[in-house]
């Protein structure tokens, strides 16, 4: 991110707007022994400004829109915003490299965004979200958790965000374009 453009420091105030108000959006999952799990379009605006801007400018959204959270909405403290910004950032970073406007690089950014995020979200919910959140350790059922609910929530919502993302990129892409 060396010398950002106003236009692109706009764009990240904007977008983390924008994911802000989406954040305070959330919807319960229903997923048995995990009722917690809500899903939200917060990671929709930070996937668009990678595409259009760059990867760091959309991890930049993620982070901006976690840290507000954090101090302003969160009832559970910062655990969840942490695996919030884990997984917005898991997923911006192969869609914003990858994603073109037509063609199988686009479905193969969100794809792999899907997968990537799902993925690292198992080993960081495994090895430091669950630690947290369970200080004095966590039985098989609790581990037990991670396939059974959070791996389909995170596919789930990877493909969500992906379709919605997709979905802005398609009817607003030429606008955003002239934000690069």
């Amino acid at each position: 991110m060396k010398n950002p453009s106003t236009r692109k420091i706009v764009l990240v105030a904007l977008m983390s707007a924008i994911s802000i108000v989406l954040y305070a959006f959330e919807i319960p999952m229903p997923f048995p022994g995990a009722s917690y799990l809500k899903f939200d379009l917060s990671d929709v605006p930070a996937v668009v400004t990678g595409i259009v801007a760059g990867p760091l400018y959309g991890i930049a959204v993620e982070l901006v829109k976690n840290i507000i959270h954090a101090f302003t909405m969160s009832k559970e403290g910062i655990v969840g915003e942490f695996a919030n910004f884990a997984y917005g950032f898991c997923f911006v970073l192969p869609v914003a490299f990858l994603y073109k406007k037509k063609g199988i690089r686009s479905l193969l950014g969100f794809g792999l965004s899907i997968l990537v995020s799902t993925v690292a979200m198992y080993f960081i919910n495994l090895y430091i979200t669950f630690p947290l959140y369970y200080p004095n350790g966590f039985d098989a059922t609790v581990t037990r958790l991670l396939l059974t609910a959070f791996t389909p929530f995170n596919l789930v919502k990877g493909v969500i965000v992906s379709i919605s993302v997709f979905l802005v990129m398609k009817s607003l892409g030429r606008y955003l374009e002239h934000l690069k």
